[in-house]
């Protein structure tokens, strides 16, 4: 701060969500802040008005089950399909998250991913205050999105699989990616394979490691090795597709695939970056994503353990 003030000065401060504690700073220094939130407005409007939700009860999310939870701008949910990190109302990750709207609500703006058409209702709420909790300003949305990569910088893999889609008619081809952090247990991905088989369809996959029962934070960011199909897959899986499927280990390039002409459907987790991706390749994190467009009839699937 004492080299800030001593030196030339700033025009402005874009700070990440995580940072926003520095929106104060910007105001002592006389610099104007705003936040830049990489997400779906929906997910802006939940953060942004937490701290309402916080004082309308004084049970957990984890605890409420299916208690109908109401935020402006969104469609209304199960409080059990809430984020992960804010279920416990006592845990240090849901305390930070509280402490965060009232930054967002005192910086000069915040600047968010999607196009007001792509998500009109959360983006017209929060512009005009439904979302602020009481006592703070509404601060300008700015929706500068998509934004979305020209290229993978940095990746050198195997593009083999835009090959194999060019070799198949146009939207006849099942593409199934689940991001970088969506992992499937082995029976999960046993099952998905049994499910794809019975299809019929071609399809393209893209398989990951399982995910690991690792307490340590830390240690659950770690690079994954490659899958091991044949341990992974049912007995004779790869061989018994290989007309009509194509497996790839870990990785695919998720945007150019979306482009290709012989994609017609794509099963995703719903990650933000996945769902503009969908969206933008004709022409350019989840729960609540799969809301921003409303199905007419709609059904839940009760998750089942089994071992096996």
């Amino acid at each position: 701060m004492d080299n800030l003030k001593s030196g030339a000065s700033p025009a402005i401060l874009v700070v990440d969500f995580f940072c926003s504690v520095t929106v104060d700073v910007a105001t002592e220094l006389g610099i104007p802040a705003y936040c830049f939130f990489i997400c779906c407005a929906e997910t802006l409007a939940i953060f942004l008005y937490l701290p309402v939700l916080h004082a309308q009860s004084t049970a957990s999310f984890r605890d409420m089950g299916a208690e109908i939870v109401r935020v402006p701008g969104i469609p209304s949910f199960p409080a059990m399909h809430c984020f992960k990190p804010l279920m416990d109302r006592h845990d240090v990750a849901y305390r930070a998250f509280l402490r965060v709207s009232p930054y967002l609500c005192r910086s000069q703006g915040i600047i968010v991913n999607p196009s007001r058409s792509l998500e009109p209702r959360p983006a017209d709420a929060i512009s005009v205050g439904l979302c602020t909790p009481p006592g703070l300003p509404t601060p300008p949305v700015y929706c500068i999105g998509p934004l979305i990569k020209a290229e993978e910088v940095g990746v050198k893999r195997s593009r083999e699989c835009l090959a194999w889609l060019d070799t198949h008619p146009k939207a006849s081809v099942v593409f199934l990616c689940f991001g970088s952090r969506s992992l499937f247990s082995a029976n999960q991905t046993r099952e998905l394979a049994i499910g794809l088989e019975a299809s019929g369809k071609r399809f393209l996959w893209v398989v990951r490691s399982p995910r690991r029962d690792i307490n340590d934070p830390v240690k659950k960011l770690d690079k994954l090795p490659e899958p091991d199909l044949d341990a992974l897959l049912p007995e004779g899986f790869l061989e018994r597709t290989k007309g009509t499927g194509l497996v790839v280990k870990s990785w695919a390039p998720q945007r150019d695939v979306l482009a290709q002409d012989a994609v017609g459907a794509f099963v995703t987790h719903c990650g933000w970056n996945s769902v503009l991706e969908t969206c933008t390749s004709t022409f350019l994190h989840q729960q609540f994503i799969r809301n921003t467009c409303e199905a007419s009839v709609g059904a839940e699937i009760l998750l089942v353990q089994k071992s096996c």
